[in-house]
């Protein structure tokens, strides 16, 4: 089986990325929010990959500061359980969907980030966003973006701001934005 037991219980996490990429790989059956504080940053030097298609890191009331790589290629990677919580990939850190499903509850944001989308699905705003000023899917002047093969990005509640923002934008700047493929569903 697949069953972590962390202190007394199986619902609790255990990792705090300092340095190093932490992979759960395979195809042993789990789940668990595996991070140890429901707000956790993925340091510069650090990096977490889920390839496991019977794997669920489950959500927690935080969000995800990525500053080193966060990868999926297989299993389904849920960030937040309320409409603060968060994915923002910024510092130079890379996002990488390749497979698998990533659920996030509020906006995905790439600031100063590499973005590469392949395949997989991203469901943003599972929860709801409310922004007069970021998009649920945001992605900034000088970021890398790239969205190939078949990913589909859907937007599960549009951005319900009292001053209406956009769902989707991705601001042409020095990053490099190329898009030749996936789709978005709103």
């Amino acid at each position: 089986g697949g069953t972590f037991q962390v202190l007394s219980g199986t619902t609790d996490g255990f990792l705090s990325i300092t340095n190093g990429t932490f992979k759960i790989i395979g195809t042993n059956s789990f789940s668990n929010p595996v991070f140890n504080v429901a707000s956790y940053t993925i340091p510069s030097s650090g990096g977490f990959e889920l390839s496991n298609p019977n794997a669920t890191v489950e959500g927690q009331n935080g969000s995800v500061d990525n500053n080193g790589e966060l990868k999926i290629t297989d299993g389904i990677f849920n960030v937040g359980i309320v409409a603060g919580n968060s994915s923002v990939t910024n510092n130079n850190g890379t996002f990488i969907l390749s497979g698998g499903v990533m659920n996030v509850a509020r906006r995905f944001v790439l600031s100063n980030a590499d973005g590469t989308f392949s395949g997989g699905t991203l469901n943003i705003s599972s929860v709801g966003h409310a922004s007069s000023t970021q998009a649920s899917f945001q992605c900034s002047l000088t970021s890398d973006l790239t969205i190939s093969g078949n990913p589909l990005i859907t937007i599960s509640q549009p951005n319900s701001s009292g001053t209406p923002y956009n769902d989707i934008e991705i601001l042409n700047g020095s990053g490099i934005k190329t898009i030749t493929g996936g789709t978005f569903l709103l």
